[in-house]
């Protein structure tokens, strides 16, 4: 199984508005069909420090200055 991110980019309405994203999640098999989606609502930037661990995806975040851990389960 392979799996990819993948992000829509929003513009901000007005000149100098911050953009905002949406992140997804696409797992496909070996011969590059997609299995399933998802959106990480949970997520509002690409992830740049993951790594997957007993089928879920861990991802690293700062929490008040200490490392945590988001972690998401996929039922494709």
């Amino acid at each position: 199984m392979y799996w990819r991110f993948g992000k829509k980019t929003f513009e901000g309405k007005e000149k100098g508005d911050p953009r905002t994203f949406e992140i997804y999640l696409f797992a496909y098999d070996e011969d590059f069909h997609v299995l399933g989606e998802t959106k990480l609502d949970e997520l509002k930037t690409m992830p740049s420090t993951y790594f997957f661990k007993d089928g879920k995806l861990w991802s690293y975040v700062n929490v008040e200055d200490e490392l945590g851990f988001a972690v998401f389960t996929f039922n494709f």
